[in-house]
């Protein structure tokens, strides 16, 4: 009974003394415990697995614990994310009136012909600060089509709008109205067209 409680107390001590050196030999833990060399070696040879030990040379070192099998594995990285590419600018076709080079009025996907006064507008643009009328209303017998379409370019491109009587200027007279200040004539633009108005003549004077 002794011998075996001795040989329980040997394994410990030893087991202690080697967690505490970490790799050593023989020679090295005997003088640590103040063992000789042969009960070392015994004691070694009855740990069986739980240390690395080469009687030939003497080297001990304890045996690495196993990598828990239930850990969780990682979760693979996610993929990074492609960027996001802007659309591509809508480049200016030709005119299908008079097959003239359009040119862009500034704003997106907006063109205008320099030789006919045809305005290429995108079917949905919501962020246009203005929107082309739907339709061409003509003031009785006088404003040309391509006159009104010049009116709807420069208006919703915000240049300078021509008199389509006296080719003036025509100023701001009110919510989208303008006025010729040389002949009078009146411009309004509206969601159901533009439309022009000369101002009524002057009544004659006695005879």
């Amino acid at each position: 009974m002794g011998l075996f409680d001795g040989g329980v107390r040997d394994r410990a001590q030893l087991m202690e003394e080697l967690r505490r050196q970490g790799p050593t030999d023989v020679a090295r833990l005997s003088e640590a415990l103040h063992w000789p060399a042969h009960r070392t070696v015994r004691t070694l040879k009855g740990l069986g697995e739980g240390l690395r030990f080469d009687e030939g040379s003497g080297a001990v070192a304890p045996r690495a614990a196993p990598s828990p099998s239930g850990s969780p594995a990682r979760a693979p990285p996610a993929p990074p994310r492609s960027p996001v590419s802007a659309p591509a600018p809508v480049a200016p076709g030709n005119c299908p009136e008079c097959h003239t080079r359009l040119t862009a009025t500034g704003s997106a996907g907006t063109f205008f012909c320099a030789a006919c006064g045809h305005l290429e507008t995108p079917s949905v643009h919501p962020s246009a600060p203005r929107s082309a009328p739907a339709s061409v209303t003509t003031k009785a017998g006088a404003l040309d089509p391509r006159v009104a379409q010049e009116l709807i370019a420069a208006w919703v491109t915000s240049q300078p709008i021509p008199c389509p009587n006296c080719r003036q200027t025509l100023r701001h007279h009110g919510v989208e109205t303008y006025a010729c200040p040389a002949c009078g004539e009146q411009v309004t633009f509206g969601d159901s067209g533009v439309s022009a108005v000369l101002p009524p003549a002057p009544p004659a004077g006695p005879a």
